[in-house]
């Protein structure tokens, strides 16, 4: 099993997208640059980390003109300083590897308030440098256009469900297309492409677009399993924890005051079954604990 990024993902999403360019960098490369790549050299992120490290780092040959430099970052938050922090990685890139340099956001949707690709670095009002760089919106891309470039390029086809305009049709198409691909990472890809799909379809509907059998073998499915089971454990022990504190009260509330107490108990919400505790334990008497405990009831 991969393990996951060093730094925990902000939204499942962005695992799934941080995993595709493990699987799909030329891909997501060539969608970053607007132009048919050659080839990509990942490089460490880690190396210009200010504060936080970008997403991807990578040197990019286009198949027509010069190398560049690129860094990605995917739905980066928090928004309000995306820009500046584009800008800060770009200014250090251009200082340890020269121009040119290529920086790119993967938004899942448009930014709030809208990023319009530019920062300008000011001190007293005076402009002190200004840095451009690129905003690609993936909901913006069309279905079918990824569709049609997905048998050449399978890595584009697990962003069709990020599409705006695309239906559960389209989805199964590439689902299908995915689990039928020879490409080497095809497995990952397939299971990445059903964890984006969670994001704008129910899970019902796309549950019925995937292969079982193909999804098992990804790692990226055996980290929702995973995610899935501590989360189980978790709520479990949580829940459980609950469920002995009610049992302990509602025994308290008939030692006290019978059955009728005990009812009373179960209406209590779970967050206030400390305080009904508190109530059964000061008070003198089964009619005063009922008179304390009516604060606590849900609202009608």
């Amino acid at each position: 099993m991969h393990a996951l990024p060093a730094e925990d993902p902000r939204t499942i999403a962005d695992f799934a997208l941080r995993k595709l360019w493990r699987h799909a960098a030329p891909e997501l490369a060539q969608l970053a640059l607007g132009k048919r790549v050659k080839s990509v050299e990942a490089r460490d992120p880690a190396a210009i980390a200010v504060g936080r490290a970008p997403d991807a780092l990578a040197l990019v040959t286009p198949a027509e003109g010069s190398p560049c430099t690129m860094f990605l970052e995917f739905e980066a938050a928090p928004r309000e300083v995306l820009a500046r922090r584009m800008a800060l990685n770009t200014f250090l890139l251009h200082g340890l590897t020269g121009p040119p340099v290529r920086g790119v956001a993967l938004v899942l949707e448009p930014p709030t308030p809208a990023l319009d690709g530019r920062y300008d670095m000011t001190h007293d009002g005076q402009l002190l440098a200004s840095c451009a760089y690129a905003v690609v919106n993936l909901a913006d891309l069309s279905p079918e256009a990824l569709l049609d470039a997905g048998a050449q390029a399978p890595g584009l086809l697990t962003l069709v469900p990020l599409c705006k305009g695309a239906d559960l049709a389209q989805v199964g198409r590439a689902a299908q297309m995915l689990a039928e691909s020879p490409a080497p990472d095809a497995t990952e890809l397939h299971a990445i492409a059903f964890v984006l799909a969670g994001r704008n379809f129910g899970y019902a509907d796309v549950r019925k677009l995937f292969t079982k059998e193909t999804l098992m073998r990804s790692s990226t499915w055996e980290w929702i399993r995973n995610e899935a089971y501590n989360e189980g454990i978790a709520n479990g022990v949580e829940r459980g924890r609950h469920e002995g504190e009610r049992a302990m009260v509602t025994r308290s509330a008939e030692l006290r005051g019978g059955p009728e107490l005990a009812a009373l108990i179960a209406q209590i919400p779970d967050d206030a079954l400390p305080m009904a505790l508190e109530i059964l334990i000061g008070t003198q008497d089964a009619g005063a604990a009922r008179t304390a405990l009516q604060p606590l009831l849900p609202a009608d």
